[in-house]
């Protein structure tokens, strides 16, 4: 007798048959989790409900982490009528599934939980606490760079769970870093609707109208901020100044970034914005000046990242810096000293484009 010939058996249906060559096995050796796996199958298949519960328990205690085990348990407790223990055995299964990055068994589970009708509460305690988990594991992603298993992850929760306050966050924040700006907008307010007392929430959402050219309404969700004692101010009021770029108020613009350099003097994110806005006013020798102050602070602070920006900005790759060759010609004093036909004073100024740290 062997385990095959057993699991032939229940493929055929003689599940007494499986039955009687399972339990000598068992015998020899009862450590072996698919051998209680397949008895509890052949036993539900039988309809012996209970003894199928028990004996899936037996199999999931010495494999916790395998999801057919804790889908068959559902599936019994199911058969049983007990759909608070059914409802608990798949969403474990749909956790392990996801683990194993199984999206489509996982799909499948939602799919049977939604079938057990409304006891299956997407809001209630303990899917918040399970939901809670998912998320500790989805940043772990997020930290570890897996951005695109993070998203289907989420896309996964939020499917379970619409409504997930942190879920809608994190997924917003993921679809901005992948340039989706209007999911992530959508994402975010809702998740303001649902939580309207987050502060953080609202500035991501500023954020995000600034990559969408939204001024106006990262202007209102920056100056709304500025009135309350959360946040750091030197960041918001650097972020609203880009607003007022984007409305060409570079007057207003200034005053901002002013202010952000009062309360945080040495904040390169700061002395790179005004330097774009120098470079909207065509000051060009003070615009050069705050990109060579922002450049000086990276190195300082370590930010490479940001230090590649700036110096994109004064040297773009490929190409020689339209600040430096107007530099080189000696062009700052009168704009009129401009050659004819010369545009790079435009490219200047289209070329500012925000990127911000989400």
């Amino acid at each position: 007798m062997s385990y095959q010939q057993a699991l032939q058996d229940i493929k055929l249906g003689y599940h007494e048959a499986a039955i009687a060559k399972l339990d000598p096995l068992l015998h020899a050796d009862p450590s072996q989790p698919k051998l209680w796996y397949a008895k509890a199958l052949a036993l539900l298949s039988l309809q012996r409900f209970g003894d199928a519960i028990t004996t899936v328990q037996l199999s999931i205690r010495l494999n916790p982490t395998w999801p057919p085990g804790y889908q068959l348990l559902g599936n019994a407790c199911s058969q049983l009528g007990d759909k608070k223990e059914a409802i608990a055995a798949y969403k474990q299964a749909a956790h392990c599934y996801l683990d194993q990055g199984n999206k489509q068994q996982a799909q499948t589970c939602l799919e049977k939980l939604k079938a057990l009708g409304p006891q299956f509460i997407p809001n209630n305690e303990q899917l918040l606490q399970e939901s809670s988990q998912l998320l500790d594991k989805i940043a772990l992603k997020q930290e570890q760079g897996s951005h695109e298993d993070a998203l289907q992850d989420l896309n996964w929760l939020l499917h379970l769970d619409p409504h997930n306050v942190n879920a809608l966050a994190n997924r917003g924040l993921l679809q901005a870093k992948a340039q989706n700006y209007r999911a992530a907008l959508a994402d975010i307010s809702l998740a303001i609707q649902l939580c309207p007392d987050d502060l953080n929430l609202q500035l991501q959402r500023g954020k995000i109208r600034l990559f969408l050219k939204d001024a106006q309404g990262a202007i209102a969700d920056f100056s709304a901020l500025l009135t309350t004692d959360w946040g750091d101010h030197a960041e918001i009021y650097c972020l609203r100044s880009q607003g007022y770029q984007q409305l060409n108020d570079l007057d207003t613009a200034f005053e901002d970034i002013a202010n952000a350099l009062y309360l945080d003097p040495h904040n390169q994110e700061c002395y790179r914005v005004r330097g774009d806005i120098y470079r909207g006013m065509e000051e060009w020798e003070e615009a050069l000046s705050n990109y060579r102050r922002s450049l000086s602070l990276c190195l300082e602070q370590g930010n490479w990242v940001s230090h590649q920006q700036v110096e994109n900005t004064i040297n773009p790759p490929g190409e020689k810096s339209p600040i430096e060759e107007r530099k080189s010609r000696g062009c700052y004093a009168e704009p009129s000293a401009r050659e004819p036909g010369q545009n790079f004073c435009d490219r200047l100024k289209t070329a500012v484009r925000y990127e911000p740290e989400l």
